[in-house]
């Protein structure tokens, strides 16, 4: 039984994936929304969804079904290896992939079974990431896995568990109410602020 258990905590513990994205307002599906905007150029029909969602809500921020996944960065840290090539940083750009593709890389990932860590993944980026693969007709049965291998308890998408560190939820101690800017947090610790894409 005790060489059992040593032989169980020897294991390499699974890898990391820290991840971030960036967006921009989905202009053509609100222009589906809201038909007045068909003739407008983007940048017009950009300025008018934003002023429709001032209206609405008091915020330029566009509900999350409205974001489009801009940039998709990061970080893969593999226990498995050793020294620099434990680490794998990279970011995926409308420059040069689709929507779509970034979505399906970034999911190809899940058949490793990683355990994630975000800054408000669980209130942003994850949301944000699965109303785009639903608009993009894409699945993500690994991510999305609530029932095998033990998954029921410790899944990605709720809340508590472990295979999702949301570092805002939880240095706010899953209130919301003392939510900090990443930036904020970054520079407060001596690290650099996020970049642009």
């Amino acid at each position: 039984m005790i060489l059992a258990n040593n032989m169980a905590n020897s294991s390499t513990p699974p890898p990391i994936l820290v991840f971030d994205i960036e967006t921009v307002p989905d202009i053509a599906t609100g222009r589906r929304l809201h038909p007045s905007l068909a003739d407008l150029s983007d940048t017009d029909a950009e300025q008018a969804m934003v002023a429709l969602r001032l209206q609405e809500s008091d915020s330029q921020f566009m509900r999350l079904p409205l974001h489009k996944i801009a940039c998709l960065s990061f970080l893969w840290i593999d226990p498995s290896k050793v020294g620099v090539e434990k680490f794998s940083l990279k970011s995926l750009s409308l420059q040069d992939k689709s929507e779509a593709d970034i979505l399906s890389t970034f999911f190809r990932a899940f058949d490793k079974q990683p355990n994630l860590v975000s800054w408000n993944g669980s209130g942003f980026d994850l949301p944000v990431i699965l109303y785009r693969a639903m608009h993009h007709k894409l699945t993500a049965p690994a991510l999305l896995d609530e029932t095998g291998n033990g998954r029921k308890y410790n899944n990605y998408l709720n809340r508590y568990h472990e295979r999702h560190l949301d570092l805002m939820d939880k240095l706010t101690l899953f209130t919301g109410f003392t939510r900090q800017p990443l930036e904020l947090v970054s520079t407060l610790g001596g690290y650099a602020v996020k970049q642009d894409c």
